[in-house]
């Protein structure tokens, strides 16, 4: 599961996002697109609540469109996270989405992609990514 988030979409970068996938030769199995109430968005990042930057999250993810791709390939959780690189696009590699594409305005929250870090955590988005009325 990788999300777009609505500071990538708002950048006009879904495109290159999704290219840099396919070339790294992930499929898209479902995709959908849709701006996350504020119900979703607190189910989906609950993992983070209590942070002192979770009312922010939730800011920006109910702020735009996002768009939630479920994706295949060899080793894809793992490889998609070393392709999407540090959480903080400033501490991001060269050669990953977030080292490449980062911008003035990037930081932690706005960092262009979420992507699932465990099975478990990918089968749950999963179900609130696809499963749930939108």
């Amino acid at each position: 599961m990788l999300i777009i988030k609505p500071d990538a979409i708002r950048r006009e970068l879904e495109g290159k996002i999704r290219a840099r996938l396919r070339g790294a030769g992930f499929t898209e199995i479902q995709t959908a697109r849709y701006c996350m109430s504020d119900r979703q968005a607190r189910d989906f990042y609950r993992k983070h609540e209590g942070e002192s930057w979770f009312e922010e999250l939730i800011a920006h993810m109910t702020s735009g469109t996002s768009v939630f791709l479920h994706l295949a390939g060899e080793n894809v959780r793992s490889e998609v996270q070393k392709l999407i690189g540090a959480p903080d696009p400033a501490k991001a590699e060269p050669e990953t989405i977030r080292g490449d594409l980062r911008d003035e305005t990037s930081d932690t929250l706005r960092n262009m992609v979420d992507a699932s870090d465990s099975r478990e955590a990918c089968n749950r988005e999963y179900r609130l990514a696809f499963l749930t009325c939108n």
